[in-house]
């Protein structure tokens, strides 16, 4: 399994400490892309983590990622 698609199946059945620990598994051996900080996010939000998600989001900013539109809803507080 990739990276991507573990972090798909956490969001799925909202398990955010698993997503949490994926990503920063990823950072450890490779640059995540925003995809990968999007989909934890979202696992965050899910699970009603918002301190999480947020972080995520700066994390992303500080790692000159441009934010997508998953994580932009993320951070106003809807997933669509």
């Amino acid at each position: 399994l990739s990276f991507n698609a573990s972090l798909s199946a956490c969001h799925k059945a909202a398990q955010w400490e698993q997503a949490l620990g994926i990503l920063t598994t990823m950072r450890h051996g490779c640059k995540p892309r925003v995809i990968a900080y999007s989909v934890a996010a979202s696992a965050c939000v899910d699970g009603r983590q918002w301190p999480y998600a947020l972080e995520l989001l700066g994390s992303m900013r500080a790692a000159g990622l441009q934010l997508d539109l998953v994580a932009l809803s993320v951070a106003r507080g809807h997933r669509g």
